[in-house]
């Protein structure tokens, strides 16, 4: 599979069909997929939708188990995978009960995002932080994730980011918090 599956190829419908796989509640076929998969970035995050899949399911320890596989493959990733890794596992961590661990897992996470010095990738990322640390109570943090942009683009993106986080913390249940947080920004 990983002849026929080179980055940005095969490798994607892989991914997509771990995805769809773990959605669906079919931890084993999602699992089974995952190992499949190369490079090892897309390898990690198949490997925490599979875990995310067995938690959902009732067997948080055979998830933690599939996020320890992930781990150590985002061990050896360059900074810019690591982050995607990073915030994969913990949002599986989250999934298994792990809050603790989800919370020090996006606080990597986030060194690498803020590490990374392309805007709209970063904008992603952030949402997708934003969605772990309020589902463990973390508004706090997530209201200071992101950093002051310098330029008016910089500026532009974190508006759009700050919004799309606000709008995270208010489908959680946290609406106050939002619109407190979002009132602290001109326009």
């Amino acid at each position: 599979v990983a002849l026929l599956s080179p980055k940005g190829r095969g490798t994607v419908g892989l991914v997509y069909l771990v995805k769809k796989a773990a959605e669906a509640g079919d931890a084993a076929t999602a699992l089974k997929v995952a190992q499949w998969i190369e490079p090892a970035d897309d390898r990690a995050v198949a490997l925490c939708r599979a875990a995310t899949a067995q938690a959902k399911g009732g067997n948080p320890a055979a998830a933690l188990a599939t996020i320890k596989k992930a781990e150590g493959l985002a061990r050896n990733l360059s900074q810019k995978d690591k982050a995607n890794a990073l915030i994969e596992i913990a949002t599986a961590q989250l999934a298994a009960g792990k809050k603790q661990q989800a919370v020090a897992t996006c606080n990597q996470a986030l060194k690498a995002v803020q590490a990374n010095r392309n805007g709209f990738e970063n904008a992603n990322a952030y949402k997708r932080l934003a969605r772990v640390l309020v589902g463990a109570g973390e508004i706090q943090t997530v209201k200071e994730m992101i950093q002051p942009g310098k330029d008016m683009f910089s500026r532009t993106l974190n508006a759009s980011a700050r919004t799309s986080i606000a709008a995270i913390m208010a489908e959680a249940g946290e609406v106050e918090a939002a619109l407190e947080w979002v009132g602290q920004f001109p326009a």
